[in-house]
């Protein structure tokens, strides 16, 4: 748990945080979490809990939002925190309002307060959970302080201590507790952690336990999926969200974008699959659709990048459907540059009436091919929501735009 925190909140801080790479496969290699329960977190990256721009977002949530959660929660229950206030604030307000007092997520604040006395899913809002609602001010082995003591006090306490924390950490400063990006150091449970952003510092110095940030984690997402909340795109870039489920963060690529020259600087990056708020990797074997994966997308692309609209693997599952047999994904993203070299060596693709490679090239065509044949495809292609689809050399041109028939 954290120490007592600074007698006056400080301002809210505009923070300049240097977000590292998001590849932390060579953590993985650390022999010493082998020889521990490897079970319990193996789904869980230790040296990457949370994005910077989730622990940022302060404008997440607004007090109407805040007091609708505890109205309705994930647990399927009312919280008690629905009717609780201080000094003729709500808990909602109360919240929101530290929130923006020093630049942190409401998310942040709901998911502590959970953890450390499970106020979000208890219809019982005691004094005593109250009083020690973030566990701010109670350090480990130790008594709570009474002058931290309160609802508000616990609440503003938290995210003065996140707020802290990261201003401690600028231009290569360690936390009060020698926190720091890219600086090994031992948990409370006996694990080494090398804090791949500034976030994950902070977390493990409010309370240096690995199990405990694992659990986090499990709240913020819990809580960030009830609410249908994504976090704010890396340098500005989105989330795409796939017909299965899966909410993939983009990347941004100056090269590429300035090539596309339609304003689009984000891209799908199969070598960077990774859940938008905790950075969990992802194989490129994971599935967009029940019946297609990002490898036979990314592998019938041109380049190590690609733009795929959610849309266009839907309908191309939905044609799979209907089509009641397998379909083999023989193109899909190109570039400008890939597209003109295609049809200057091979020109047959290029002709086909109604082709258009903006939309190859914005990722919202294809070429298919099954052993249904290309009659079945052409058949089926309009029902699955195509709005274009014509023979081609290797299977049929399939579309979401409108330049040409599908009968």
């Amino acid at each position: 748990m954290p120490p007592l925190p600074h007698p006056r909140p400080l301002p809210r801080l505009a923070l300049s945080i240097v977000l590292l790479p998001l590849l932390v496969a060579a953590c993985a290699d650390d022999p010493e979490i082998e020889q521990q329960d490897e079970a319990s977190t193996a789904s869980f990256h230790r040296h990457l809990v949370l994005a910077d721009e989730a622990l940022l977002d302060a404008d997440a949530l607004d007090a109407t939002a805040i007091q609708a959660f505890f109205e309705h929660t994930p647990y399927g229950t009312r919280s008690g925190l629905a009717d609780v206030s201080e000094n003729g604030r709500s808990a909602a307000t109360i919240i929101a309002d530290a929130a923006q007092s020093y630049g942190i997520s409401p998310l942040v604040l709901l998911a502590r307060i959970q953890l450390e006395q499970s106020l979000v899913a208890s219809s019982n809002a005691s004094s005593s959970r109250l009083k020690k609602a973030t566990g701010c001010g109670c350090p480990d082995g130790g008594s709570c302080s009474h002058s931290a003591a309160g609802f508000t006090r616990q609440i503003d306490c938290a995210a003065e201590r996140f707020s802290t924390y990261l201003e401690e950490m600028k231009d290569g400063g360690t936390t009060i507790a020698g926190w720091r990006v890219g600086k090994a150091k031992k948990t409370l449970d006996g694990y080494t952690v090398i804090p791949q952003n500034a976030t994950t510092a902070a977390i493990y110095t409010y309370t240096p336990w690995v199990y405990s940030a694992r659990d986090y984690l499990t709240l913020f997402k819990k809580f960030a999926d009830f609410l249908d909340y994504q976090a704010p795109g890396f340098e500005g870039c989105g989330v795409a969200t796939f017909p299965s489920g899966l909410r993939v963060q983009l990347q941004p690529n100056a090269a590429l974008a300035a090539e596309m020259g339609d304003g689009t600087h984000c891209f799908l990056d199969p070598e960077r699959v990774s859940d938008p708020i905790s950075f969990d990797s992802y194989p490129t074997s994971v599935k967009l659709s029940p019946n297609f994966s990002l490898r036979e997308l990314a592998e019938a692309s041109s380049g190590p990048l690609l733009r795929l609209e959610p849309a266009l693997v839907e309908a191309v599952q939905a044609l799979r459907e209907s089509l009641g047999s397998a379909v083999t994904i023989e193109t899909a993203f190109m570039p400008p540059s890939a597209l003109a070299a295609l049809c200057d060596d091979d020109g047959a693709l290029c002709s086909v009436e109604g082709f258009d490679a903006t939309s190859l090239s914005s990722g919202r065509a294809l070429v298919v091919s099954s052993h249904a044949g290309q009659a079945a495809l052409l058949g089926k292609a309009a029902a699955a929501g195509f709005a274009t689809c014509a023979a081609a050399p290797e299977g049929v041109y399939v579309s979401l735009d409108a330049s040409g028939h599908c009968d």
